[in-house]
């Protein structure tokens, strides 16, 4: 049976009349067990399939010009399971292909990457149009994948996107209107390492108008807590009488909360310039491999603007970051 059907597919004419949408091949495997099981009837009903349901056979004549007949559903499906049948036992991936699609498909710089080629494309008028090539001259484009091999990109994500972490990490233990409670979360630079203030120091919140700190268990980073209060930006004023430290809590007046805004801005400046820093880092290497001709001068124009892209992406995360906590801070 399978080798009739076989048969029966590869002549031209039959081709022509079952399968005017694609074209088949002699390496085409016929499924064996499939839902659809063809009918071997004579040439001018070669257009009828049935399934295990009635499917009424397409009686029609061929149309004008010699085109057949538009192909039933049932015969598309079976086509389908044909054409799919060989392709499962061909061309199988290697094991590094399947890893590298399933780790594109969980990077989120690899997302990024195609929502921005995607936009581009939108936006630049000869694409738009349909032209491939820039006034210019041909234009290299680069994948994903081709990309991380030859700079770790998803690296570069990670390195920017941590640095956005820890601007949101200061703003949580700096920039709080809760003085009292903000206190407890300060780092102190204790023996080369740091910890938060209420590991180092017993916090005495028994005044409501302002807190005692006791530096008994480590004396000498009575200097350093100072140090950290006076630069945290919470407004306080803190005062040392031998190993204690008394901190007045400031009232939430307008000016305090506008004085945590700006220090909130000033901040987030701060951590645009570590960005900046990543960004230098990774150009670097990136010139450095051209140097040493493992990547062209087009490859390095390429992934040199994906790096911009990145970086502008995660300086633009810091804004909403720092607008989100000014508005907490003023109370909008």
């Amino acid at each position: 049976m399978r080798l009739a059907v076989l048969t029966l597919l590869r002549t031209p004419r039959v081709r022509r009349t079952i399968c005017p949408w694609t074209a088949l091949t002699p390496h085409t495997r016929v499924p064996v067990g499939s839902q659809l099981h063809p009918v071997l009837v004579p040439p001018h009903g070669l257009s009828a399939f049935h399934t295990h349901a009635p499917c009424s056979a397409n009686k029609g004549k061929a149309s004008k010009g010699g085109k057949a007949d538009k192909p039933s559903k049932a015969m598309k499906e079976f086509m389908e399971d044909v054409l799919s049948d060989g392709e499962d036992d061909e061309d199988e991936p290697s094991q590094a292909t399947v890893n590298e699609i399933l780790d594109a498909q969980s990077s989120p710089a690899a997302h990024f990457l195609a929502r921005h080629q995607q936009n581009a494309g939108k936006h630049h008028p000869d694409t738009a149009k349909g032209r491939n090539k820039a006034k210019s001259g041909h234009t290299l484009t680069m994948t994903y994948q081709s990309m991380r091999h030859i700079l770790d990109i998803d690296q570069y994500w990670t390195d920017l996107d941590h640095v956005v972490g820890q601007l949101q990490k200061y703003y949580l233990q700096n920039f709080s209107l809760r003085s009292a409670t903000a206190v407890d979360e300060l780092l102190v630079d204790l023996e080369g390492d740091q910890f938060p203030l209420k590991e180092v120091a017993s916090i005495s919140k028994k005044d409501p108008k302002r807190i005692v700190i006791d530096c008994q268990a480590f004396p000498q980073a009575a200097v350093t807590i100072i140090k950290v209060l006076q630069t945290s930006g919470l407004n306080l004023n803190p005062q040392q009488e031998g190993l204690r430290i008394y901190v007045p809590m400031p009232k939430i007046t307008r000016e305090h909360r506008e004085q945590l805004a700006d220090g909130a801005k000033k901040k987030q400046k701060d951590f645009v310039e570590d960005l900046r820093q990543v960004y230098r880092q990774y150009t670097i290497t990136l010139g450095e491999l051209e140097l040493k001709h493992k990547v062209t001068n087009d490859e390095h124009k390429v992934i040199g603007d994906v790096l911009l892209q990145i970086l502008h992406h995660f300086m633009g995360e810091s804004e909403k970051v720092m607008h989100v906590k000014v508005r907490e801070i003023l109370g909008k």
